[in-house]
């Protein structure tokens, strides 16, 4: 077959090309690492830096947003194995990530929200009205 744009063309056949899906799962796990960074962090300081770190539920919808431009990208090809093949590469990637969220013992449940990605009120910064 030919590559071409990031697709392999094959006689009646189009579907991503190897570099690309790997090029996703790359992305994927990449995000999975920023995430499991962030979460790290808080457990050690107590407190996140918002706005700036991204927690489980925004890694999840991150990769979510990621997967689904890489599919609406790819959604002319006509071979449909390699997206369920690539499904189930994401999925181990994704489960294994839950499975090590779940491992974390955080010190309290404020923490627990914190590293789950819920903001807590308590963590605005105090700002003087003068401030304003």
């Amino acid at each position: 077959g030919l590559e071409y744009l990031g697709c392999l063309i094959q006689k009646n056949q189009l579907e991503p090309a190897k570099a690309t899906k790997m090029k996703l799962l790359k992305k994927v796990i990449g995000e999975i690492e920023i995430g499991k960074s962030h979460i790290q962090n808080i457990l050690q300081k107590g407190n996140p830096e918002r706005n700036r770190e991204s927690c489980y539920v925004q890694t999840i919808n991150d990769i979510d947003e990621i997967v689904r431009g890489w599919a609406n990208s790819f959604r002319f090809t006509n071979n449909r194995r390699p997206f369920a093949q690539i499904d189930g590469e994401i999925r181990k990637q994704i489960l294994a990530f839950q499975n090590w969220f779940l491992s974390q013992k955080p010190t309290d449940e404020a923490q627990r929200m914190r590293i789950l990605g819920m903001f807590q009120i308590v963590d605005t910064e105090y700002k003087n009205i003068d401030e304003y």
